[in-house]
């Protein structure tokens, strides 16, 4: 089973690095075509063996109530409110690949990976196949190959690299969800091993700097902010002070290496970051997002209704805007409702929450991968604020299935952390030794009954 999440992890980054759509039929492609066959094996598996008692994760709950509703919305949208310009077919076509096959991937991984050896090894699998991609990206800006990777020419993604995930802020999102991740394996791994993810983090920070994705840049600092406050009981602060410091010079080195791979990236990062940062104009300073945001809320106050319910799924893209909304959370609101992106904003708050709750009672390599993704993640919950995601999606989905398949190990072996009240310590005599400064605030597991 593992060879064919290998296969579907490989078919997702040759069609998006070499520009391949791999497409079957109308919604329907090699990748779909691999995922269901994985699903119809697991069906089949169950069916004769039972189904596995396993605490499913609120997050998959969740997310299956979106797709449901996303489903309905669009029945209404398609045969109830018949909007101008809507598609139903074209829009039928977006939710099966968006939402149902996503749906499909979330369950098959938690269902599909059967020990803690094999969710370790897919995770390794996934991000060595988004670190070649960002290889290849580089070595595509840098001319040594001609993949037809994207450069903006004209405009405000004049000089940016798009790199191998969509547009520009969907390669950000993505580098900056995973690269904790990456950074996690390159402490872990040791000899060659060691060098290799070293040299694939290096990577995907020089295309994360390439792409200028602004909302990637806040989204990495915010992120990291709330991480930070959330694993303070597991990483000490001398520990952030370090990994900040090692950051700042590694940001230096791929500023420089992105300078030598395309001679215009010292101009095109300037003009982002400090040009439209000194302007007085707000609208100019989001680069013309908060006027789509005001446009989409102006439509949505025609009808307050749609404030709770939205519009219906992909009604957005059948309205006479101009542009996207530049902001994942506004679209899905306009589409599906509040409702749903308080849904959605509890699957990432929760996937956070369960995998930073059973650090500490895991190994070393899994501790480090657990608080890798609580940064990745809130990264990524902020930085698409500032961007749409369509492409990177998949990734992210796998990314969080594994690690909620590794959570739920963790909890089946019987570690499962309890929360107790801990008696209140005698008052200290003057004298007596402070505890280390790594031991303040840990949480240690109830020892089992001997």
């Amino acid at each position: 089973m593992r060879w064919l999440f290998v296969l579907l992890i490989a078919s997702f980054t040759i069609s998006d690095v070499f520009g391949l759509e791999m497409s079957l039929a109308p919604g329907l492609s090699v990748k779909n075509g691999i995922l269901y066959l994985i699903a119809a094996m697991l069906f089949f598996r169950m069916a004769l063996s039972g189904l596995p008692q396993r605490r499913i994760p609120l997050s998959n709950i969740l997310y299956l109530c979106i797709t449901v509703f996303a489903v309905v919305s669009w029945m209404v949208a398609w045969k109830v409110m018949h909007y101008r310009g809507y598609h139903g077919v074209g829009a039928l076509i977006i939710l099966k690949s968006r939402m149902i096959d996503s749906a499909i991937l979330l369950f098959a991984l938690f269902y599909g990976i059967r020990d803690e050896r094999e969710g370790l090894w897919l995770l390794r699998v996934l991000l060595a196949a988004v670190a070649f991609a960002n290889v290849a990206t580089i070595f595509d800006a840098a001319g040594i190959v001609h993949l037809g990777m994207r450069i903006g020419d004209s405009g405000p993604e004049a000089g940016r690299v798009f790199g191998a995930f969509g547009h520009a802020n969907e390669t950000g999102a993505l580098i900056v969800c995973l690269l904790p991740a990456l950074i996690a394996l390159s402490f872990s791994e040791k000899g060659w091993e060691r060098t290799m993810w070293v040299g694939g983090t290096f990577a995907s920070v020089i295309v994360l700097l390439m792409t200028v994705s602004r909302g990637a840049f806040v989204g990495l600092a915010m992120g990291c902010l709330v991480a930070g406050f959330i694993c303070r009981r597991h990483v000490p602060l001398h520990r952030f002070v370090l990994f900040g410091a090692a950051g700042l010079a590694v940001c230096l080195g791929g500023i420089a290496v992105a300078g030598l791979v395309d001679p215009q990236f010292g101009g095109t990062i300037i003009e982002r970051l400090m040009g439209q940062s000194r302007s007085l104009d707000v609208s100019e300073m989001s680069s013309g997002r908060t006027a789509i945001w005001a446009e989409a809320w102006a439509q949505m106050a025609k009808h307050p209704i749609t404030f709770l319910t939205g519009y219906g799924w992909e009604v957005y893209m059948a309205m006479p805007f101009r542009y996207a909304p530049h902001n994942f959370y506004l679209g899905m609101w306009f589409d599906l409702g509040i409702f749903a992106v308080i849904a959605f904003m509890v699957v990432i708050g929760s996937s956070i929450t369960n995998t930073v709750r059973m650090v500490p009672v895991v190994r070393p390599e899994l501790r480090m991968q657990f608080i890798a993704y609580a940064f990745g993640m809130m990264s990524l919950a902020a930085a698409i604020m500032f961007a749409d995601l369509w492409k990177p999606w998949p990734y992210i989905w796998v990314y969080m299935a594994i690690t909620l398949r590794l959570v739920g190990l963790a909890r089946e072996t019987g570690k499962e952390p309890v929360a107790q009240a801990a008696p209140k310590p005698a008052r200290p005599l003057i004298g007596a030794p402070l505890p280390a400064f790594h031991q303040i605030g840990t949480v240690r597991p109830r020892e089992p009954a001997r």
